[in-house]
């Protein structure tokens, strides 16, 4: 597998060309702008020589008048014309005024020669006037029609350009489409598939069957979804009792909310403690959350609000392995590394009673209370099981000779019988609860086994070891029923949701939701036969589908539910071949290898007919779409034709073809019979005569095993051995083309969509697909990849659904399978089921060098993003680049804002600080303490930068809280001291943060 970059970006010399082109049109409009300036300003000296002439003319027609009275008309009329010229000019249309004008003053010119005279200075004013404007003109149309040209080369080039992104994003979808399979088969990759998936559908819009992502949501229906959002491993999960959230935390101190339907996080981070979280507890009302760890401190959290009830429970002196609510809600038991067992009173916070000890002052790491809550079970280090009375604090029993090593977990039965035992011995041991001896024999595991829940109905045991495992309790000894291996992932905790659907199961640095009784999201496999399923058929209104099995059942299923309605087996055991349902959807008919075809009361299942006349197995039958009729072949060579009422053939057996009629088709008007042969042809029968049309199709090179017409009725499609679908033009009879399937061995299956506008395929190769019947191509990579052949397919009324028959002698597979077409929003789903964002590595690595984007934009961004940024801005600073570490920081603290990672907000804003960006990286400050607000460590961040940006009242009371917290929990003296000091010196104006005390920071 490749790991270079790529890039979907267009190559840099169309980029060059396209700015090129820019700056032309920049040139040519700033030439057309003078141009029109010239032209402006030509028209007013037109406007001003104009004015001229009519001074002239004026004079001269007073001139004319005073000689002779005989003139003043034409001094009149020479004026008026003058006049016209100087309104020509104005319009730009003078060339035509100035003809006119001559030709008049031409005329008036032979009766007085000072009217010459007049109207030759008429004539120079006008072509002094037209010279400019004409040239003007000219150029701003030589420069509009270079405008054009350019506008239309830019265009062009515009459109070149979108066709070479469009390409580049249509090979790099591909190219992260074929990723994304490579990384399919390791399951701790599962979010990157997805995500994979999810990108080459951004970038291609390859969103169909067959594609990396519906094929990627499809490879594991049992993975309900990952939950990421730790930094480190994840060592607690719990269900509320409502089933609404989930709870997590681990080493990064940090509880976080899930809701269990969206998978989505809800509310604050709960984050004061200063430790590894081990244990998380709701209250039976679910309005509490008690969380406990390496600190040794119990707290309880408003689920709703997100506050940290006071006090905190406090007494313990090393880890708290466990904590559990009573089932009142109204106390909390803990058991710890300090060797004691405590009882807290949760509305006050304060201890009831004394310890509980184990023997010799063992270590406890594990607790379970009875569904009654009297009884108290403990597993100490030894492998030592205690059981206590609650109410008395008295030890009732010990249970021993079972483990030897530390008993990790412990469960007691919904019913309170009985009590698993899980420890690092690589044991789980079932012990009846009265008398303390075992149920059954130790289940043993590969590895220590940490965690162990009773199912909510007890019939059911889940534990965590090498594998999570699902046993069955139900018989005489414990089964394994399912298992879920994630290798190379730290497993340690399980916890089944309240419905027993669902398992959260912490796995690494993520939470993973199994659902073992999945079974496919777009793929629903129907009760498995015990024999090939050779053939299914829907009925005419699509709410039942009926399945032929070789051996030797023929099945009626509900559509919907997937129920089996009735069941028929073939008393003489050999088995069904093919299966039809009349147009009315009453009967139901089937061929078999008893040579025989059978008809069925599709309401009941009992055989009303039977129709003999082969001689060999009845490999296809249909009925005619009037129901009159029904056809069958048979490997008897020969087809027969049969009154549908009355059970009786029709005229003779239709003969000609030399090899097994491995299907046979009506058209749907009824008219024509099609018959598929072993020997390479198709006939084509006159329904009416039983005639054969014409001459056999022949187009294929090996025997046919599938012919379909289109609903429409203008293709018959047909395919085979020879690894090719023909379609026919039934018109012409004459090929519409001939397509190389994709398949790699024989097809057995056709079926069109009802709309005629796709064809399925399917076969040996264990395949299926689907083809665009307008343009011949694929319009899916080739998806349902099962373990064996595909025999028979049909649409479903909607051709939302595809119904498969699967199986072969191999017996690798025997199922009727369906498979949605039409998921609603498989991006969407793809995302939930990732639960993240890439990495900034992942996205360096297979997408290259395009800037980072959200594959799922309604996810936050990965804090790995945000860290990226930071590391530059180091990088920047270090460098001396100022304005480079700006930017960073800026964007990194865009980033973290609604991100939900308060840790990596926390980080940008100490860092940021410390670099003197403290007033750029103030939002990423106030991000983290909003998201957190009971973090202390992330006030004391906040506190730095509202010091540094002079916010000293702000920082004092930042600053204080760290002090608190530190003093409640009795760690970070020095740091305490430190704050102290500088709250002193800010108390008092005094500036504590110069150069020097900022690169300590920066290096401690």
């Amino acid at each position: 597998m490749s790991q270079e970059p790529r890039s979907a970006s267009i190559p840099l010399w169309i980029f060059g060309l396209v700015a090129l082109l820019v700056i032309l049109l920049l040139v040519t409009f700033s030439g057309q702008q003078s141009a029109a300036g010239d032209a402006s300003k030509n028209a007013t000296a037109g406007a001003e020589i104009a004015q001229a002439a009519t001074e002239g003319a004026n004079t001269a027609a007073t001139a004319q008048a005073q000689n002779s009275s005989n003139f003043d008309a034409t001094a009149t009329v020479l004026q008026g014309d003058v006049r016209q010229v100087m309104n020509a000019a104005a319009t730009h249309s003078l060339a035509t005024v100035q003809a006119e004008s001559t030709r008049k003053a031409i005329a008036q010119a032979e009766q007085q020669q000072l009217v010459a005279t007049v109207t030759a200075n008429a004539e120079l004013y006008a072509a002094l006037l037209q010279t400019p404007i004409a040239a003007g003109t000219q150029q701003a149309q030589d420069m509009a029609a270079t405008l054009d040209a350019v506008q239309a080369q830019a265009s062009t080039i515009a459109d070149s350009a979108a066709t070479a992104q469009a390409q580049a994003n249509l090979s790099m979808g591909r190219a992260l489409d074929a990723e994304s399979r490579l990384v399919a088969a390791d399951i701790k990759n599962y979010p990157l598939t997805l995500l994979l998936g999810v990108q080459s559908s951004r970038f291609s819009g390859l969103n169909q069957p067959g594609s990396a992502l519906w094929t990627a949501i499809d490879t594991y229906p049992e993975i309900a979804g990952f939950l990421d959002g730790s930094s480190d491993n994840v060592y607690a999960v719990a269900y509320s009792p409502d089933g609404k959230l989930l709870a997590t935390g681990g080493g990064d101190s940090n509880v976080l909310l899930w809701d269990t339907t969206t998978h989505a996080r809800v509310g604050l981070t709960l984050a004061d403690h200063s430790g590894s979280i081990f244990t998380l507890a709701f209250s039976p009302d679910s309005k509490w959350l008690a969380s406990a760890g390496s600190d040794g401190q119990i707290l309880i959290w408003n689920v709703a609000t997100g506050e940290r009830k006071a006090p905190r429970l406090s007494g313990h002196t090393a880890a708290v392995e466990t904590v559990a609510f009573s089932p009142d809600g109204k106390t909390l038991v803990s058991a710890s590394q300090d060797a004691t067992i405590r009882i807290w009173d949760v509305e006050t916070g304060k201890q009831i009673g004394g310890n509980l000890y184990g023997p010799s002052g063992g270590l406890y790491y594990s607790l379970a209370l009875s569904p009654d809550g009297s009884a108290l079970a403990a597993g100490l280090q030894d492998g030592t099981i205690q059981l206590w009375g609650v109410a008395d604090q008295t030890l009732a029993r010990t249970f021993t000779n079972g483990h030897y090593q530390a008993i990790y977990s412990l469960s007691f039965s919904p019913d309170g019988k009985s009590l698993a035992s899980a420890s690092y011995d690589q044991k789980t041991i079932i012990w009846n609860v009265r008398d303390g001896t075992q149920r059954f024999d130790p289940i043993y595991d590969s590895a220590g086994v940490t965690s162990v829940q009773f199912s909510p109905d007890g019939k059911q045991l889940l534990t965590v070891g090498a594998q999570v495992t699902l046993t069955d309790l139900s018989g005489d000894y414990p089964t394994t029923l399912k298992t879920l291996t994630l290798p190379d992932l730290y497993l340690y905790k399980a916890s089944y949701s309240p419905d027993g659907k669902t398992i959260a199961v912490t796995a690494g640095t993520n939470v993973i939701l199994w659902q073992p009784d999945a079974t496919g999201r777009f793929k629903k496999s129907l009760d498995a036969d015990n024999r090939t399923v050779r053939a299914v058929a829907y009925s005419p209104d699509g709410t039942k589908i009926a399945s032929a099995s070789e051996v030797i059942t023929l099945t009626l299923w509900d559509a919907a539910t997937g129920e089996v309605a009735w069941t028929y087996d073939d008393p003489n055991n050999y088995g069904w071949e093919s299966v039809a349902f009349s147009p009315d959807g009453t009967r139901i008919a089937a061929g078999n290898a008893d040579h025989n075809v059978y008809i069925f009361d599709a309401a009941t299942g009992k055989p009303v007919q039977t129709l003999s006349g082969h001689s060999s197995w009845v490999m296809s039958v249909a009925y005619s779409p009037d129901g009159t009729k029904i056809a069958s072949g048979s490997s008897d060579s020969s087809v027969i034709l049969w009154d549908a009422k009355t059970g009786t053939q029709i005229g003779d057996p239709l003969t000609g073809q030399t090899g097994d009629i491995w299907s046979v088709a009506f058209s749907p008007d009824g008219k024509i019979l099609a018959s598929a042969s072993n020997d390479t042809t198709i006939s084509l029968w006159d329904v009416e005569t039983g005639k054969l049309i014409g001459e056999p199709l022949k187009g294929h090179s090996q025997a046919i095993y599938a012919l379909a017409f289109s609903p429409d009725g203008k293709m018959l499609a047909s395919a085979g051995n020879d690894l090719t679908i023909i379609l026919w033009d039934t018109q012409t009879w004459t090929q519409i083309a001939q397509m190389p399937s994709g398949h790699s061995d024989s097809i057995f299956a056709l079926a069109f969509s009802p709309d005629s506008k796709t064809l399925a395929s399917g076969g040996a190769d264990k395949t299926i697909s689907l083809w665009d019947t307008s343009t011949h191509k694929a319009i899916t990579q080739p998806f349902a990849t099962e373990a064996d052949w595909i025999n028979s397919l049909a649409f479903s009324l909607d051709g939302k659904t595809l119904a498969a028959g699967i199986g072969s002698s191999q017996a690798l597979a025997h199922e009727t399978a369906l498979y949605s077409l039409d998921a609603p929003d498989v991006t969407s789903l793809g995302c939930m089921l990732a639960g993240r964002n890439m990495t900034s590595e992942e996205w360096t690595r297979y997408v290259g060098d395009i800037p980072y984007q959200r594959t799922c934009p309604d996810l936050p961004v990965h804090f790995s993003v945000i860290e990226a940024l930071g590391r530059k801005a180091e990088a920047a600073v270090q460098a001396g680049d100022a304005n480079a570490a700006k930017t960073a920081y800026a964007q990194a603290a865009e980033l973290t804002v609604g991100s939900l990672d308060a840790r990596a907000s926390n980080n940008v804003c100490w860092y940021g600080s410390l670099n003197g960006y403290a007033d750029t990286v103030m939002p990423a400050c106030n991000y983290a303490t909003e998201n957190a607000p009971s973090a202390a460590n992330y006030l004391d961040s906040q506190g730095l930068a509202r010091a540094l940006t002079g916010d000293l009242q702000g920082a004092i009371a930042d600053f204080q809280a760290f002090v608190d917290w530190t003093q409640a929990y009795g760690i970070f003296e020095s740091e305490r001291n430190l704050r102290l000091t500088w709250i002193t010196q800010l108390t008092t104006g005094q500036n504590p943060f110069d150069a020097d005390t900022l690169a300590a920071l920066k290096d401690g």
